[in-house]
C-alpha cells in the first residue's frame, strides 16, 4: 500500500512527489459521476501511470478528460502532448472528444482570457500530435529526414525529403523476393537445391521468406538482430558444422559395406572422428536452452511441461559405444586372411551410418540457417533499394527510419540524436491508448523520445490483446501491471488532494467496473475467464483485481435475470424435433439463431439489437443464406464489388488525370461518363482537333461544351495544388452533384456506400501524406487487388454479423457468439522452420532428415530448439484465442448466447477428459474447451465475482407454449407453412409447370441475359447487381461442361477485342501462334502492363490447341477484320443503357413503367455517316448443317434491342446486325 500525506503545508520536490488533485466543479457536475479509480486516473500526476481498464470501464472517457484538464487547467498547449491511438478512426474520435471537453471547460468561466486561450488551442488542434504511431513517425521523418542514413549495396544513402508513402508494398516485395530467388538459382545451385528440397516450390520459399521478413520488421534494429541473434541458438545446436571435401566423413560416405581392410580402416578413422566430436560437444549435449533466453518463469515452466526430454543415449553412453566399436574394428582389421565376421561388421556399419546421417543433417541444418539468413539480408537490401529508387517508403519503413532519425552512433554505442532531444524537450506528457496492442518496435521509439521528468500515461486492457498476428506484445503491458505499484488509499475522498512519496517504477490504477453489461453477463464472463485465464492460461493476469464488476453507482436491473443461453444445432427450435444428420447441425444452429431473433422481434425488439460474432469471415455466407430465407435483414462487410463500381472508377480516373494531364485514357473514361456526357461522335471529332494529348485538344477546341469542360478541369487542377485531398474530393463532388448522380444510377444505395468508402480511403491517406500521386498509386493497388473490404452503411434496422476483431470496442444489446467449433489455426507452430524473437530461427531436424532420406537415432536431440519454438508459438496463439473469446463475450449489454453445432452442455461428465490447462493446449476449438469448463458447473463458485452465474441449456418442452400468444402469431406454424411453401415451389419448378403469379414483381433494372431468363421462366432472380466485364476464372467451377463453355466464351471475347484493337493500331498478325504466346502473362507485373499481356496461364492453356488456333486464325483473316482495318470509326465493348416499357420487355407484364435495360455491344463499326454495323461474338456450339438458322432465331431479339439502343445513341437509321460464330468461323447477318 502506498504511503500518502494529505497536503497541508509540506511540499516535497516534484520528482519525488506523486499528487492526486481533488475533483473540480465541472467533473463533479457531470451526469454520470466518475468512480474513484476513474478520478484517480484522471487526476494523478508525478509518475508513469498504467491504467488497466476492463471492458466497458470508460477508459476513453478517462483519457480524454485527463488531457482536457491538462490543457484547460494546467495551460498545457495541446500540441505539446503526444497522444497515440491504435487506429486512425480512434485518433479522429479522440480529437473530437478532447476538443469538446476543452471547450466545455474554458467556455464555462465566461472569462475573456479563457476565450482567447480556447481560440489558440483550436488553432493548435490541427497540429496536435494525436495520431497513430505511424503518423507520428512520418512527422519525425518529414522534420528530420536529413538524419536518416541507410546502407544500400554497401553504400551510405540519405533519405530524400521528397519521399512518398507506398501504402501497399506487398506486390513489390513479392517481385523482389522472386528476383532474389532467380539470382540465387543462377549463382548457387547447392543452396537452391537445398531450399527446393525443403520447401518444395518457389512459391513456398517466397511465402516463407516474406512471412519471416515481416516478423523481423517488428524488431527494433532488426538488421543487428539478424547478424547477432537470428541463428545464435541454432548455431549452438549445430556448432556451425560443415563437411569438407576429402574429409574422413566424405570418405566414409563412399563406403557402402565393411568387407575389405581399406573400408575397415576408414571406419576406424570415422569412429575416432565421432569420438572426438562427442568429446568436443559435451558442453552442447548438456545445453539448457531455456536458461539462455529472456522469458518469464511462468512461460518457461509451461514450455518445460510440454517439451518432452530427449530419450536418447547420453554423451557418455555414446562415447563408451564408440570405444567398443573401435575395439571391434581393430580386432577385425588385424585378421590377416581377410575372413571377417560379416555379421559383426554389418552391425558396426549400421551404427556408424546412423552417425553419418546425423552429421549430414547437422550440416544441412547449418547450411539452411546460413542460406535463410543470407536470403533475408539480400531481400532487405534489394527491397529498400527498389523503394528508394522511386522515393517510396512503406509503413514498416516509417518506424525503422524514425529510429534512425532518433539515434546516432557514438563510440560504438547508440545514443539519442538531435531529433530525439527535440522531442524529449518538447512533449510534456506521452499518452498511449490500447497499450496492450503495442509492439517492441513502438515501445523502443517511445522510450527514445521520453524526456527527463516526462511521464507515460498508458491505458489498455491486456485481456483484450488480440493483435499478435500484427506483432503486438502483451507482455509489455503485463510486465508493468506486475511491477507497478497498485494505487490503494484508505478512506479516499475525491474532495481532498493527496500527495505521497514513492520510488516505484510507476503506478497502476485498475478500472474494473463495467458500465456496459448486465450483472449475469459479467458473472458468466468471470465464471469462464476465472478458469480460462487463471494461472496465466491466457498469458495475462486474471484475478480479483482484473475481473469484471457491476458499478456501485449503477442501479441493477430489477427484472428477471437473463441467463447466458447455450444454443446448438441438434434440435430444430421451430419444431422441437431432433436432427439425425450431424452434417446439418451447423446450418440448424444458424436457423436456431434466426428463431431466437424472430421470437425477439415478436416481443418488441429491433433487428439492430442483435449481433452475431464469429472468429473469422470464411463462413459468413451461410448466415446470409439462412437469414434471407426468413427475411431477416443482415449487415456485414463485403470484400468484392468496390473496384468495379461507378463511384470508384469515375473518381479514380478523375484523380488519375489531375495527377498527370497526359493520361488520355483516364480523361477519355471520365468524358464518356454521364458526368460529362460526351458521345462517341463528340469524342471522335475531338480526336482530330490539334493537340499533343486529349487535354490539349480540349483546350484548342472552339466548342462551348469543351470550353466549359476545360474550365472545370482547370479549376480542379488549380484546387489540387493548394488544398488537402479530402477538400479536393469534396470540390469535385459538389461541382458534379456526384451524390445525386449516384442515386439516379443505383436505386439500392450501393454506389453511395462505395462513394463513402472512397472518401474514407482519401481521408485515411491524408493522415499519412498529402501527395496526389501517392493517393493515385494507392488507388491503383486497390484496383489491381480487386478485393477490398468495404464498410457499408448499417441499415436502420438490421442484425449485425461481424468478426470478433472488428467488434472490439463496440457493444450490442444481444450477442450470439457463434461457430464455437471453428478450429484453431495450426499453421503458426508447424512447418519446416519456425521463428520467434526469443528463440530465433529453428529447424525441424526430423522432417529435414526425412526430406533427404536421412534417418538417425540421434536426430531427436537436434529438435529441442524447434520444439521450444513450436510450443511457444502454440501457447501464444491459444492465449490469444482465449483473449478473443473475452472480447466477444464482453460486447453484450443485456443478453449473451454461446452457439455451436454440437453445442456446449452443462455438467457433461464425458467432457472432463483432461485438466483445463491441458485442454487449452490440446483441444482444437472452444466447443470442446467450454464443454470441459462447464462440466462441473454449479458444484462450486470459486470467487465471489462469479457467484450465481446463470447458464442455461436449451429446453425443448416449453418452446411451443412460449411462441404462442394472444396476437395469434405462432412461430412453429409459421415455420411449417414456410417449409411447405418452399417444397411446393421446388416441386412446381422440377415438374416444369408454369407458375402463374398475380401481381408479379419484375426488376426495375435488367440486362438482356437476365431478361431472357425471366421470360423463359427458368430463373431464380438474383437481386445483386450484375458484374460488368468478363467472369473471373476463380469463380467458375471448372468441373462442368457449362463452366468450360463460359470459360471459352470469356477468353474468346477478350482475345477478339484485343485482335480488333491491335488491327486498328496497325499491328500485323502473321504468326498466330507467336501472337497468342505474346499475350501470355509473365511473373513480371510491369512487363504485363507495358506489353498488354491479357491471358493467364490457365486461359492460354485453354485455347493453345490446334482446333482453337485454326478458329482464331480464321477470325484474323476474316472479312470482318478487313472491314475493321479500313473502317472510318470502330469501337469495342460499348456499354449502353436504355429505357423500355415493362410490357415491351417482360412477357407477363402489362405495365407502362419504364425499365432500365443495360447491355454491351461487342463491336461497333461505322461504315459512313449514315451506315453502321454491330457485331456480337457467339461461341454457341452449333453444326454447319443448320447452325446459322439456329443462331439467327436464338439471338434475333437480343440484336434487335441492341440495334435500337445503338441507333438512338448514335442517331443512325441504317444499322445492320450480325453475329460472328466462333464455332462456324462465319459472320452471319441477323437482319
Amino acid at each position: 500500500m502506498l504511503k500518502y500525506i494529505m497536503i497541508i503545508n509540506a511540499k516535497l520536490e516534484d520528482k519525488y512527489m506523486i499528487k492526486i488533485e481533488k475533483i473540480d466543479k465541472i467533473a463533479a457536475s457531470r451526469k454520470h459521476s466518475y468512480s474513484t479509480p476513474q478520478w484517480q486516473a484522471i487526476a494523478i500526476t508525478g509518475a508513469n501511470v498504467l491504467v488497466a481498464a476492463a471492458a466497458g470501464s470508460g477508459k476513453t472517457e478517462v483519457l480524454s478528460e485527463r488531457i482536457a484538464r491538462k490543457v484547460a487547467s494546467n495551460r498545457w498547449d495541446i500540441d505539446r502532448l503526444l497522444v497515440l491511438t491504435f487506429t486512425t478512426a480512434a485518433a479522429k474520435n479522440m480529437i473530437v472528444r478532447i476538443e469538446n471537453k476543452i471547450s466545455e471547460r474554458l467556455l464555462s468561466t465566461n472569462k475573456e482570457e479563457d476565450l482567447i486561450y480556447l481560440r489558440k488551442q483550436r488553432m493548435l488542434m490541427n497540429d496536435a500530435y494525436i495520431s497513430t504511431i505511424d503518423s507520428f513517425c512520418l512527422n519525425v521523418l518529414k522534420k528530420f529526414y536529413y538524419l536518416v542514413e541507410e546502407k544500400i549495396d554497401n553504400e551510405i544513402k540519405y533519405l530524400s525529403p521528397n519521399f512518398s508513402i507506398l501504402s501497399n508494398s506487398r506486390g513489390l516485395l513479392n517481385e523482389t523476393v522472386g528476383n532474389v530467388l532467380e539470382q540465387l538459382v543462377q549463382e548457387d545451385s547447392n543452396t537452391t537445391d537445398l531450399l527446393f528440397t525443403v520447401f518444395g516450390s518457389k512459391q513456398n520459399i517466397s511465402s516463407y521468406i516474406i512471412d519471416l521478413y515481416y516478423k523481423l520488421l517488428n524488431i527494433p534494429n532488426f538488421q543487428n538482430y539478424l547478424d547477432e541473434d537470428f541463428t545464435k541458438l541454432n548455431d549452438l545446436v549445430t556448432n556451425n558444422f560443415e563437411i569438407e571435401d576429402n574429409s574422413i566423413i566424405d570418405k566414409f560416405n563412399k563406403v557402402s559395406e565393411l568387407t575389405q581392410k581399406e573400408s575397415i580402416d576408414i571406419a576406424i578413422d570415422f569412429c575416432k572422428y565421432v569420438q572426438q566430436y562427442l568429446i568436443d560437444s559435451k558442453k552442447e549435449s548438456s545445453l539448457d536452452i531455456l536458461s539462455l533466453v529472456n522469458l518469464d518463469e511462468t512461460k518457461k515452466e509451461k514450455l518445460a511441461r510440454y517439451v518432452d526430454e530427449v530419450s536418447i543415449k547420453s554423451n557418455q553412453e555414446q562415447l563408451e559405444e564408440i570405444k567398443e566399436l573401435i575395439s571391434k574394428l581393430n580386432t577385425q582389421f588385424e585378421i590377416e586372411d581377410n575372413i571377417y565376421d560379416t555379421g559383426l561388421l554389418s552391425g558396426v556399419h549400421e551404427v556408424l551410418v546412423d552417425y553419418l546421417n546425423y552429421f549430414k543433417v547437422l550440416e544441412k541444418m547449418n547450411l539452411l540457417a546460413k542460406s535463410i539468413t543470407s536470403l533475408l539480408k539480400k531481400l532487405h537490401n534489394d527491397f529498400i533499394k527498389r523503394k528508394r529508387e522511386n522515393n517510396f517508403l512503406d509503413f514498416s519503413d516509417l518506424n525503422h527510419l524514425a529510429i534512425k532519425a532518433l539515434t546516432r552512433e557514438e563510440n560504438g554505442e547508440i545514443v539519442p540524436s538531435e531529433a530525439a532531444q527535440y522531442y524529449k524537450n518538447y512533449f510534456l506528457e506521452i499518452y498511449v491508448d490500447e497499450y496492450q496492442d503495442n509492439n517492441n518496435l513502438q515501445e523502443y521509439i517511445l522510450n527514445l523520445i521520453k524526456g527527463e521528468g516526462v511521464h507515460f500515461f498508458r491505458v489498455g486492457d491486456v485481456k483484450q490483446a488480440i493483435y499478435g498476428f500484427r506483432g503486438s506484445n502483451p507482455d509489455l503491458f503485463e510486465q508493468k501491471y506486475n511491477s507497478y505499484r497498485k494505487l490503494e488509499i484508505d478512506n479516499y475522498s475525491e474532495k481532498q488532494e493527496y500527495s505521497f512519496e514513492d520510488d516505484s517504477e510507476g503506478i497502476c490504477i485498475v478500472l474494473k467496473e463495467n458500465f456496459r453489461s448486465d450483472v449475469n453477463i459479467l458473472k458468466s464472463s468471470n465464471y469462464i475467464f476465472n478458469r480460462l485465464m487463471g494461472n496465466k492460461n491466457a498469458g495475462v493476469s486474471y484475478g480479483e483485481d482484473s475481473a469484471l464488476y457491476y458499478p456501485k453507482a449503477k442501479e441493477k436491473n430489477s427484472s428477471e435475470i437473463i441467463p447466458t443461453r447455450l444454443i446448438n444445432g441438434k434440435i430444430n427450435y421451430f419444431t422441437g424435433e431432433l436432427l439425425e444428420d450431424k452434417k446439418s447441425y451447423r446450418e440448424q444452429s444458424i436457423e436456431n439463431i434466426a428463431y431466437e431473433i424472430l421470437l425477439g422481434i415478436k416481443n418488441g425488439k429491433k433487428y439492430s439489437d442483435y449481433a452475431i460474432l464469429v472468429r473469422n469471415s470464411t463462413k459468413m455466407s451461410s448466415f446470409k443464406e439462412v437469414f434471407a430465407k426468413y427475411n431477416i435483414p443482415l449487415f456485414f462487410k463485403e470484400k468484392v464489388g468496390f473496384t468495379e463500381s461507378n463511384a470508384f472508377n469515375i473518381l479514380y480516373n478523375i484523380l488519375r488525370f489531375l495527377d498527370n494531364t497526359n493520361r488520355d485514357a483516364s480523361l477519355l473514361a471520365i468524358l464518356h461518363t454521364e458526368v460529362f456526357d460526351y458521345s462517341n461522335d463528340e469524342l471522335l471529332k475531338l480526336s482530330i482537333t490539334k493537340g499533343k494529348n486529349l487535354f490539349e485538344k480540349l483546350q484548342n477546341s472552339e466548342k462551348e461544351k469543351d470550353y466549359n469542360t476545360v474550365n472545370l478541369l482547370k479549376k480542379w487542377l488549380n484546387f489540387s495544388l493548394n488544398n488537402s485531398l479530402p477538400n479536393l474530393l469534396e470540390c469535385i463532388a459538389i461541382d458534379t452533384d456526384f451524390k445525386n448522380y449516384l442515386v439516379t444510377i443505383d436505386t439500392n444505395d450501393e454506389e453511395l456506400d462505395y462513394y463513402e468508402n472512397f472518401i474514407d480511403i482519401v481521408n485515411d491517406y491524408q493522415n499519412i501524406d498529402n501527395k496526389l500521386s501517392g493517393l493515385v498509386n494507392q488507388l491503383k493497388i486497390i484496383k489491381n487487388d480487386e478485393v477490398f473490404e468495404t464498410k457499408k452503411r448499417t441499415p436502420n434496422d438490421s442484425v449485425t454479423l461481424s468478426t470478433i476483431h472488428i467488434s472490439k470496442g463496440l457493444e450490442y444489446k444481444i450477442v450470439f457468439v457463434a461457430d464455437l467449433d471453428t478450429s484453431f489455426s495450426k499453421r503458426g507452430y508447424t512447418g519446416e522452420l519456425l521463428f520467434t524473437e526469443i528463440f530465433g530461427l529453428s529447424i525441424n531436424a526430423e522432417e529435414l532428415g526425412q526430406k533427404f532420406g536421412l534417418t538417425s537415432s540421434n536426430i531427436e536431440k537436434l529438435n529441442q530448439l524447434y520444439k521450444y519454438n513450436s510450443i511457444l508459438i502454440k501457447l501464444r496463439e491459444r492465449e490469444e484465442e482465449v483473449r478473443n473469446l473475452y472480447v466477444a463475450l464482453t460486447r453484450a449489454e443485456n443478453s449473451l448466447h454461446l452457439v455451436s453445432p454440437n453445442g456446449v452442455e452443462l455438467n457433461n461428465e464425458k467432457a472432463k477428459d483432461k485438466p483445463l490447462y491441458q485442454a487449452l493446449i490440446e483441444d482444437d476449438n472452444f466447443e470442446k474447451i467450454l464443454n470441459n469448463l462447464l462440466s462441473d458447473y454449479g458444484e462450486e463458485f470459486i470467487f465471489e465475482n462469479e457467484k450465481d452465474a446463470l447458464f442455461k441449456d436449451y429446453e425443448s418442452e416449453p418452446l411451443v407454449k412460449d411462441v404462442e400468444d394472444s396476437s395469434g402469431f405462432d412461430l412453429q406454424e409459421f415455420y411449417k407453412q414456410f417449409e411447405s411453401k418452399q417444397q411446393d415451389e421446388s416441386s412446381k419448378q422440377s415438374d416444369n409447370h408454369t407458375i402463374e403469379v398475380k401481381n408479379k414483381v419484375f426488376p426495375a433494372k435488367t440486362s438482356y441475359s437476365a431478361l431472357k431468363k425471366i421470360n423463359t421462366k427458368d430463373h431464380e432472380w438474383n437481386h445483386n447487381k450484375e458484374k460488368r466485364g468478363y467472369l473471373e476464372l476463380t469463380t467458375l467451377k471448372k468441373s462442368t461442361s457449362t463452366s468450360k463453355a463460359i470459360l471459352r466464351g470469356n477468353i474468346i471475347h477478350k482475345l477478339f477485342e484485343k485482335i480488333v484493337n491491335d488491327t486498328r493500331a496497325g499491328v500485323e498478325i502473321s504468326d498466330v501462334v507467336s501472337y497468342i504466346d505474346s499475350l501470355k502473362k509473365t511473373d513480371n507485373l510491369l512487363q504485363n502492363i507495358k506489353e498488354h499481356r491479357i491471358l493467364s496461364q490457365e486461359e492460354f492453356d485453354n485455347i493453345n490447341n490446334k482446333d482453337d488456333i485454326e478458329k482464331i486464325t480464321n477470325f484474323i483473316n476474316s472479312e470482318l477484320i478487313k472491314l475493321v482495318a479500313k473502317s472510318e470509326f470502330c469501337q469495342t465493348e460499348i456499354a449502353f443503357t436504355t429505357a423500355k416499357k415493362a410490357k415491351e420487355l417482360y412477357d407477363d407484364s402489362e405495365s407502362d413503367i419504364d425499365v432500365i435495360l443495360q447491355g454491351v455491344v461487342d463491336l461497333f463499326i461505322k461504315i459512313s455517316d449514315e451506315e453502321a454495323i454491330i457485331v456480337d461474338y457467339k461461341t454457341d456450339h452449333v453444326t454447319s448443317r443448320n447452325g446459322e438458322e439456329i443462331l439467327r432465331d436464338r439471338h434475333r431479339e437480343q440484336l434487335r434491342i441492341y440495334k435500337e439502343a445503338v441507333a438512338e445513341y448514335y442517331k443512325l437509321n441504317n444499322i445492320r446486325t450480325f453475329v460472328y460464330s466462333y464455332v462456324l468461323s462465319s459472320l452471319i447477318e441477323i437482319e
